[in-house]
């Protein structure tokens, strides 16, 4: 097994997902972001690192509700996050990681009345929370 080297990119890349919890971020998004810190990164060393941290579980890959590319959330301790559904915000962005009994329900029916098991590391749900459901309806 090869030894995987802590470079100083992955870590300030890892530190930006850290500062940006619960937020959908995308690969330009986060190299213009460390760039802007006078952290010079390009985005083939943001791709790669991405990809291991993935492999990690220390950020989840997630689709982005808004483009048909993918994006990238903090796991935010949740490295089990192929045992859970999330969700994602279409207006902020933000990710929940669903947890509760009533999500475990929900995967058991689509099993029971559908023979269908949910993939759950990729699977999100996609809506509005409270927050932004309440500034539309303002």
């Amino acid at each position: 097994m090869a030894r995987e080297y802590q470079t100083q990119a992955k870590n300030d890349i890892l530190k930006y997902f850290e500062e940006h919890e619960n937020q959908k971020l995308h690969p330009a998004e986060i190299c213009k972001g460390l760039n802007e810190r006078g952290i010079v990164v390009n985005l083939t060393t943001v791709y790669r690192n991405l990809s291991r941290l993935v492999e990690a579980g220390t950020i989840v890959k997630v689709r982005d509700a808004d483009s048909e590319g993918a994006a990238y959330t903090y796991s935010s301790g949740h490295c089990h996050c192929n045992s859970h559904l999330h969700a994602q915000c279409k207006g902020c962005g933000k990710m929940f990681h669903l947890e509760s009994e009533a999500a475990k329900v929900f995967c058991e029916a689509l099993l029971k009345d559908y023979g269908f098991v949910l993939n759950l590391r990729s699977s999100t749900l996609i809506g509005y929370c409270a927050e932004c459901k309440e500034k539309m309806h303002a």
